[in-house]
């Protein structure tokens, strides 16, 4: 589903690592305009998955210096809170990326790859693919 279909909030972001603040900043005052407002357990966990999202889309997508600008859209659904990202970066195949394993890997060893373990354990859903469009989209669910 296209969340731009949806009522939702709709924040676009120019990639930049400096501007994760907004991020956050867009997350938690989504989450506090709900009512009731999401418990601080929810709201961290979607501001913790979505500052990672975000991370990767402005440092794997873009280069971490390719100027580009993404999309970030919030929506209230019946059993839960669905955050889709858009972006005109470097597609991301979930297949070939290298996890963080706790179980197998040493963390001394690793300088990257947290994001998505933590993405992945913390989100009830998470897909990546295109939408019609072309762009690069990364779907977020945590129910509530």
């Amino acid at each position: 589903m296209d969340l731009r279909d949806v009522k939702g909030n709709i924040m676009k972001i120019s990639s930049n690592i400096e501007n994760l603040h907004q991020v956050r900043d867009y997350i938690r005052q989504f989450g506090a305009s709900l009512a009731p407002p999401l418990p601080d357990e929810k709201l961290d966990m979607l501001e913790l998955a979505a500052n990672e999202v975000a991370a990767n889309i402005i440092r794997h997508g873009y280069d971490d210096k390719t100027p580009g600008e993404f999309e970030i859209i919030v929506a209230q659904e019946k059993t839960g809170i669905s955050i889709q990202f858009l972006d005109q970066g470097h597609p991301f195949n979930r297949e070939n990326a290298t996890l963080f394993n706790p179980e197998t890997d040493e963390i001394i060893d690793k300088t990257g790859g947290f994001g998505l373990f933590i993405i992945e354990k913390i989100m009830d859903n998470v897909t990546y693919d295109q939408d019609d469009l072309g762009n690069n989209r990364t779907q977020l669910f945590l129910k509530i």
